[in-house]
């Protein structure tokens, strides 16, 4: 799936790619709806990304979910 909805993204649980003009990152969100940044040497969750501290401006893409976090 590709979306540019914040709110999608955090109704899906699983692991993403976001896209931005200057960025590629990874990303996931847990069954609870919390979105957590993915280091990408090793997928390990690297911080939470809260709500409201979106800066998308510029735009982002959300592909996924690539794989489904156990509930």
């Amino acid at each position: 799936m590709e979306t540019q909805s914040v709110d999608v993204l955090l109704s899906r649980p699983g692991i993403y790619i976001v896209v931005t003009a200057a960025a590629l990152a990874f990303c996931e969100v847990d069954p609870d709806g919390r979105c957590h940044q993915l280091r990408p040497r090793d997928f390990a969750r690297d911080g939470e990304l809260r709500p409201g501290g979106w800066h998308l401006d510029q735009g982002a893409t959300f592909y996924g979910p690539l794989a489904r976090v156990p509930s």
